[in-house]
């Protein structure tokens, strides 16, 4: 599950009303400031969770996340399975948990393209000062987003002012 909307406190969402495939969206309900919103849903992950649900199938309660007995998860649950997935991956060199996951996915959204006030509001961030925090560019990225999307450089493309040996090494 690589999305922004696992967070240590929650299992986000919890319920299956909260899934909303139709609408591409996750009503999180519980989020970090117990705010409530919908949050766009990746069209990989919406079709896992429309296959999970099937999987799952109709039970005499509404979780959404259940164990091997269709039982909901205890509130560590999604904690507990992503410990367990690192270490059968033996991913040990970096922290491995929900927060990274979400530091993982704002650094990637922005490197991606994404614009960070879209990102403030998918993180669930009141202030867009929380976002600029949250994620932190390694200085090669930011050379590389620097080249990429610098007004200068591409003006001097447009203007054939770069030696030709440079324009051919972008």
């Amino acid at each position: 599950m690589f999305c922004p909307h696992v967070y240590r406190r929650a299992s986000i969402p919890t319920a299956c009303t909260d899934v909303l495939l139709d609408e591409g969206s996750l009503r999180v309900n519980h989020g970090k400031g117990r705010k409530s919103r919908l949050v766009p849903i990746e069209r990989i992950a919406a079709g896992e969770l429309k296959h999970y649900l099937l999987e799952r199938g109709n039970l005499e309660h509404n979780a959404l996340w259940v164990n091997l007995d269709n039982q909901p998860f205890l509130p560590g649950g999604i904690r507990t399975m992503i410990a367990r997935y690192c270490q059968t991956a033996k991913i040990d060199d970096i922290q491995c948990s929900c927060y990274t996951f979400r530091h993982t996915y704002a650094k990637k959204y922005l490197l991606n393209g994404g614009d960070v006030f879209t990102l403030k509001s998918i993180m669930g961030h009141a202030q867009i000062e929380t976002t600029e925090m949250y994620v932190e560019l390694f200085a090669s990225d930011l050379q590389a987003q620097h080249e990429k999307f610098s007004p200068i450089e591409h003006l001097a493309e447009v203007l054939h002012l770069l030696p030709e040996s440079e324009v051919k090494s972008k």
